[in-house]
């Protein structure tokens, strides 16, 4: 036995004795507290526009997990607003919800704008459900394009609104003129270049017919993000 060995041996029996000065042993570490997963939360829905502007009005919606409506909104509790926070109660530990949404625009350029889906699907992201209370959530309208030869973005728009027989123009009827976003009109020589055109901005004419391509709201609404 080495004299390193006794020393060894010597000091574990007088750290034995009573009224030794080793320190005692470490209480083992309590385990982390895992929150409920089907604590209350919270969620903001954001409606915006094509350009990323709010789009305030009145909304009717309804949030479902697992067939189960776990918060929801009716027409005649609605308020104008653009932004919507409600909590609730979540029924499942899958972070994969139905929003119904439906409700009128009522701020310009888009008023009287109808929007609606009977589910969009959320599904917010793991990472987020397990380390927080409180997630964003926002929506658009879904558009679609509109093209025809015409000599001004006044013109374009009223074969639009024969198009889906909402009128005969803009002017004359609020229904075309609220579904209506931008407009892009070919320019220069062998219609090389392009001119936009938003609400609200002077009429773009040309001497003679020239590709037009108008961007307008079709009534439907998609995720935009979730965070």
């Amino acid at each position: 036995m080495t004299p390193e060995d006794r020393n060894k041996i010597a000091k574990t029996q007088i750290e034995s004795l009573p009224g030794s000065t080793k320190p005692p042993p470490k209480p083992a570490p309590k385990p982390a507290s895992v929150p409920d997963p089907l604590r209350k939360r919270k969620m903001q829905i954001t409606v915006s526009g094509y350009n990323g502007y709010p789009m305030g009005g009145m909304y009717e919606w309804h949030l479902s997990q697992d067939g189960a409506v776990v918060a929801e909104s009716f027409m005649e509790n609605a308020t104008q607003t653009s932004t919507i926070v409600t909590q609730f109660t979540p029924t499942t530990d899958r972070p994969l919800f139905l929003l119904a949404f439906l409700g009128d625009v009522a701020e310009p350029p888009n008023r009287g704008l109808q929007v609606r889906h009977p589910g969009l699907e959320l599904d917010i992201p793991p990472e987020s459900w397990e380390k927080y209370d409180f997630y964003s959530v926002q929506i658009t309208p879904t558009t679609q394009p509109f093209k025809s030869k015409s000599k001004s973005v006044k013109e374009l728009i009223k074969k639009f609104g024969i198009s889906i027989k909402a009128g005969v123009s803009a002017e004359e009827e609020e229904g075309v003129d609220a579904k209506v976003v931008s407009a892009k009109v070919k320019t220069g020589a062998n219609a090389s270049g392009e001119a936009n055109w938003t609400p609200g901005d002077e009429d773009i004419t040309t001497e003679e017919e020239v590709e037009m391509e108008l961007t307008y709201y079709d009534g439907g609404l998609k995720v935009k993000g979730i965070k």
